[in-house]
Order: C-alpha cells, then sequence, then structure tokens
C-alpha cells in the first residue's frame, strides 16, 4: 500500500443520525454477534485498519467516526463526553444493533 492509498476496512459510507452526516465502515462475516468500534478521540475509522481484517475472521463490524471526529459531522452540543455516549443509544437503534457487552 503506497502512502496516499487508504487501508482496505470494509465498505466505507456515510449516513444520517439525528441529522448529523456519519461516516462508518461496514464488513467483516455475515454470521456472528456485530462489533460496533467509535473512533477513539480525536482519530477517525481508520485507527482500526490493523484490527479489521483480523476482527472480521469472525464477527460482523461497524466501525463509526463518532460526530465531530474524522468526516462525520458535528454541533455544538454533541461534543462533551456524555452527550458522545448518549450518541451510541441512537447510533445501535440505527444499525439495529440489539445486544451489547
Amino acid at each position: 500500500m503506497s502512502h496516499t492509498q487508504l487501508p482496505d476496512i470494509g465498505m466505507v459510507s456515510t449516513t444520517e443520525i439525528e441529522s448529523l452526516r456519519i461516516r462508518f465502515a461496514k464488513g467483516g462475516t455475515a454470521i456472528g454477534v456485530p462489533v460496533l468500534l467509535t473512533a477513539p478521540w480525536p482519530e477517525s475509522i481508520y485507527a482500526f485498519h490493523r484490527l479489521l481484517p483480523v476482527l472480521g475472521k469472525k464477527h460482523p463490524y461497524i466501525a463509526v467516526d463518532l460526530p465531530g471526529y474524522g468526516l462525520s459531522d458535528s454541533r455544538p452540543e454533541v461534543m462533551s463526553p456524555t452527550a458522545m455516549g448518549d450518541f451510541i443509544i441512537p447510533l445501535m437503534k440505527h444499525f439495529g444493533l440489539r445486544r451489547y457487552v
């Protein structure tokens, strides 16, 4: 991979959640309990580029740029740690994730 090419982390796209454009990557197996990864502050979903190929061998995954990070939109009221934690609930609902650990 050249320094100008992004690593393969699955299908990268955007969706709208609570009026914010959110970037995410989906990949992995078609069966199993899905794993939700939220990009660590202040990184993006590409911070997981070494983990996702290994994780994807046994699990479906969704990696998400939280609001204000990577290429996801932001607004002031979602930029606190508490508000970011609260955002996880509509995020899980949007992707149909019902199980969590």
